[in-house]
């Protein structure tokens, strides 16, 4: 049985380097959502459950 991923809510609102940082780290193993402004991010918090923020 595999380990569940680590779960990492990612805020980032330059678009290429939060694409490079998303597929780094799904490339590691973890499982990343990604908003690209503070707004949706702070929804996204209060939606799901994550291990770093």
């Amino acid at each position: 049985m595999k380990p569940n991923k680590l779960k990492i809510l990612l805020v980032e609102d330059d678009t290429n380097l939060g694409f490079l940082l998303l597929e780094f780290l799904e490339a590691n193993g973890f499982d990343v959502k990604l908003y690209r402004d503070g707004i949706s991010g702070l929804k996204g918090f209060h939606s799901y459950t994550f291990n770093f923020c």
